[in-house]
C-alpha cells in the first residue's frame, strides 16, 4: 500500500478521536510513547510513517488512548511496584500492563487499513518485550535498555514538553 495513504489514515484517525500527532524520523520505533498534556489532551509521539511497521506502531499508541482499556493503570492508579516490593504487587502491575497493550494492539489491528505479516511480526515482538518486562519486574532478569540511544528522561517528557520543543 503507498505510504502517503497510510500517512493520510493514521492523520484521518487522528482528527476524528482528537489526538495530537507529533511524527519524528529520529525517534525509534521502540521508543513510541502515548502522554497526555496537563491540559488532557491527547497524544502520540512516534518515528514519522514511512512503511507499514512505523504506521501500526502508530495505531498501537493511538490505541492505549482510545482502547477502553489502554490506560488500564492510570484509570485505576495503580502505583507502580518500587523495589522490594511483594511479588504479588509486580504482577498485579505486569498483568495490568499486559492487558492494556493487548487492548492497545487489538484497537490497531481494527483500525488498520489491513494486516501484513510485517505488521503481525511487530506485534509478535512487541509482546515478546512484554513478556521479557514481566520478568523484570518479577525479578528474575535484569533490565536492558531497548536501544542503545535510549534515554530515561526522553520517556518522560510531557506531550506539551515535546509538542513546544518543535514549534
Amino acid at each position: 500500500m503507498e505510504i502517503t495513504k497510510l500517512r493520510t489514515h493514521v492523520f484521518q484517525l487522528s482528527a476524528a478521536f482528537s489526538v495530537d500527532l507529533i511524527l519524528l524520523e529520529e525517534i525509534p520505533p521502540e521508543e513510541a510513547v502515548a502522554l497526555t498534556s496537563r491540559s488532557g489532551r491527547c497524544g502520540v509521539v512516534a518515528r514519522e510513517v514511512t512503511d507499514e511497521t512505523s504506521y501500526v506502531v502508530v495505531l498501537h499508541e493511538m490505541g492505549h488512548h482510545l482502547s477502553p482499556l489502554g490506560k488500564l493503570r492510570q484509570a485505576l492508579k495503580v502505583v507502580p511496584p518500587g523495589p522490594g516490593s511483594p511479588i504479588q504487587e509486580r504482577h498485579r502491575w505486569i498483568k495490568l500492563m499486559l492487558d492494556e497493550e493487548l487492548a492497545a494492539w487489538e484497537w490497531a489491528k481494527h483500525n488498520a487499513l489491513f494486516w501484513s505479516a510485517g505488521m503481525e511480526q511487530v506485534f509478535q515482538y512487541a509482546l515478546n518485550t512484554y513478556i521479557a518486562e514481566e520478568k523484570r519486574i518479577a525479578g528474575l532478569v535484569a533490565y536492558t535498555p531497548p536501544s542503545p540511544n535510549w534515554q530515561p528522561k526522553a520517556r518522560r517528557a510531557s506531550l506539551d514538553e515535546i509538542a513546544n520543543g518543535r514549534k
